[in-house]
């Protein structure tokens, strides 16, 4: 992302060759991804405005500005995106879907169901309390012995779907919303005003912590 606007701003070049001046990359490469962090929040508030809610958040909360610092080469990068982490808990790994939408899609087996999709191993599906309840949907008649299946947590916090035998679960078709790419266009004026005023700021200090190589 900040490459990119940063190519768009007149004035910017000559704050980064400045930055590549300094005598210690590490230094520059710091204050550098700490301005572009700045820079990118309101990308980043953008992006939690018109990310879908979905029944359980997890997308919207995924959210997050990620910074990555070249110490070697003296520069920084920030990126705005959706998350999915098992350590910081962050859960967007379907936000691929989202973003770029999907061409029809069909389950390998018959059975469709947020249990299959935890890759959970046997035994531990009680402990996160998603259950499927079969019930019996007539004692007599042409329905005897038809059976309808229902989820706990009710749908769409949790579901099962299944097809005839022989057959795949159809799951239809997602359209692209470009997320992260509109969060961007809607945050770019802003983006632009608040990375020239950081990079400038950044710059200072950079300069009064490692000072400039000989000779510039």
């Amino acid at each position: 992302m900040a490459s990119w606007v940063m190519a768009q701003m007149t004035g910017l070049d000559k704050i980064t060759a400045q930055f590549k001046k300094l005598a210690d990359p590490k230094v520059a490469s710091l204050h550098m991804g700490a301005a572009l962090r700045k820079a990118a929040k309101p990308a980043l508030d953008a992006l939690k405005a018109i990310t879908p809610k979905g029944p359980t958040g997890n997308l919207r909360k995924s959210s997050q500005i990620t910074v990555r610092n070249y110490w070697n080469q003296g520069k920084a990068a920030a990126f705005v995106e959706h998350k999915s982490s098992t350590k910081s808990g962050k859960k967007g790994q379907h936000s691929s879907i989202l973003e770029f939408g999907t061409k029809p899609r069909f389950t390998k087996e018959r059975i469709a169901s947020s249990y299959y999709g935890r890759n959970l191993a046997k035994g531990e599906a009680r402990n996160t309390g998603f259950k499927i309840n079969q019930k019996k949907v007539a004692k007599s008649g042409k329905n005897k012995g038809k059976v309808r299946f229902t989820t706990t947590p009710k749908y769409p916090k949790a579901f099962f779907k299944s097809a005839k035998k022989g057959e795949k679960v159809a799951l239809g078709t997602g359209p692209a919303l470009h997320l992260v790419s509109r969060a961007y266009s809607r945050a770019l004026p802003q983006i632009k005003s608040v990375m020239e005023k950081e990079l400038t700021i950044a710059l200072g200090k950079a300069i009064a912590q490692a000072g400039f190589t000989e000779g510039t």
